[in-house]
């Protein structure tokens, strides 16, 4: 409503810029004028390209839409807007009905009969196994008693021991042989040679302790300032 009347701003500057007389300015603007106005009767809009759209309305109201796509603030530099969106946010809820299946109680007298089938059997085997285990333990204990060896001290097998070099010692091992015919027990010896191996005492080394360093450098000069104080530090770097 305030851009009724022409106030020759826009005639002035466009007859300076082009050089063209100033009455034939403002009869090009008028013609370009009455050309929208047309257009707006006829299709209640009309297209500026690359500015924006004008639009009238049924109210007789006139409104104009920017085009997006192009920039003329001068304050932007040539940059496009940014257009921020108010978030939206939404919350559901779901209504979900839960099938509920009712618990029967089951024959506890069934379960107790299926355990018991089960257990009797297994007590039964363990019993078995342990009556099994005092019956082997009985026959290994008489096969010990069989041991020719077992009525031997050791201060008598040793003490008829007698030592023939430093690294050999011979031993005698009385060996009881029993006859079944009249029970006859006759001992016979025999001489067994054991040579003892000398034991050295283990050897020492000495282990020598390494570092490793590890650096990066954006400088050479850097790298050799860390290398000389490692340097300094006895590390042989």
């Amino acid at each position: 409503k305030n851009l009724i009347e022409n106030d020759g701003l826009l005639a002035t500057h466009i007859a300076k810029m082009e050089n063209i007389n100033l009455t034939d300015v403002v009869s090009i603007i008028d013609d370009f004028t009455n050309k929208i106005n047309d257009e707006l009767q006829q299709k209640n809009s009309f297209k500026l390209n690359k500015i924006g759209v004008v639009t009238k309305w049924k109210e007789g109201n006139i409104s104009f839409q920017q085009d997006k796509n192009q920039n003329y603030n001068l304050n932007a530099f040539g940059l496009k807007q940014n257009y921020n969106y108010n978030k939206i946010e939404r919350s559901f809820k779901f209504n979900k009905e839960l099938n509920v299946q009712a618990i029967t109680k089951k024959d506890s007298k069934k379960t107790i009969y299926r355990a018991a089938a089960v257990l009797i059997p297994l007590i039964g085997i363990s019993l078995f196994s342990i009556t099994q285990q005092e019956k082997i333990n009985t026959v290994y204990s008489q096969m010990a008693n069989l041991n020719p060896l077992n009525s031997i001290n050791s201060e008598d097998l040793f003490s008829s021991s007698k030592q023939v070099n430093n690294n050999e010692i011979l031993i005698n091992l009385p060996v009881e042989i029993k006859k079944t015919d009249h029970d006859i027990v006759t001992s016979v010896s025999s001489e067994v040679k054991v040579i003892s191996k000398e034991i050295t005492s283990p050897v020492l080394l000495n282990a020598k302790r390494y570092y490793i360093i590890a650096g990066a450098f954006s400088q050479e000069k850097n790298a050799k300032r860390l290398l000389n104080k490692l340097k300094k530090l006895n590390y042989n770097s």
